[in-house]
């Protein structure tokens, strides 16, 4: 299996990178740059790197017409949209507002180019993304709704580096699951969801303890 991993210099991307060496796969990498300041917590510039990355790939992606569509496998986060920021502890909610602020906005805009592009039945209800994040005319460089089919995004609960596990849950609508370590999200991308493509194929999933 040839993987093409966008943002995959540590942390999840390296992790999973690793496994599918491991298991004999071949991984092209294209990079990216995290910055931290007191003032604005973590941050990506532009910041709009990862909401660009995506949309250059969708841009470029093979329409299922040529019968090559790849899988694509998207991680985003939990708490960026307002139910699931809803559904933090108060003890949790600064730090996604504050600290994560700035990531956070950049993966809303990756989930509005998903759910245009997948062509989700569920209507986008949230006040963003930001033009500076999405800029109008995104649209036309993605092409109409529906055309992607083989998606699988990951929405993981705080990320921690603790140990791989095993000992996490997966489901849409999972509830009460704050934390999860980076390389047991690894330990389910290059493990069960690979395996159980079918299985989770079209789904939109958190991942947590």
């Amino acid at each position: 299996m040839k993987v093409f991993a966008i943002g995959a210099s540590r942390n999840i991307g390296y992790f999973s990178a690793l496994k599918f060496l491991q298991q004999g796969h071949t991984v092209a990498f294209l990079l990216r740059k995290t910055n931290f300041t007191l003032k604005k917590g973590f941050f990506i510039h532009p910041p709009n790197l990862c909401t660009t990355a995506l949309l250059n790939t969708l841009s470029a992606y093979p329409n299922p017409s040529s019968g090559i569509q790849p899988r694509f496998i998207v991680i985003t986060s939990s708490g960026i949209t307002q139910s699931s920021h809803d559904d933090l502890p108060c003890v949790m909610k600064p730090m996604y507002s504050v600290l994560l602020k700035s990531p956070h906005e950049d993966k809303l805009g990756m989930e509005k180019l998903l759910h245009h592009s997948s062509g989700s039945s569920a209507a986008w209800t949230e006040a963003g993304p930001k033009e500076e994040i999405l800029a109008p005319g995104w649209e036309a460089k993605v092409g109409e709704t529906g055309w992607l089919k083989h998606l699988v995004i990951i929405r993981p609960s705080f990320l921690t580096d603790g140990p791989e596990t095993g000992l996490y849950q997966v489901g849409e609508d999972l509830k009460k699951r704050y934390t999860i370590s980076r390389r047991d999200v690894a330990h389910f991308v290059a493990g069960a969801l690979v395996e159980k493509w079918d299985e989770f194929e079209g789904r939109g999933v958190v991942i947590g303890y």
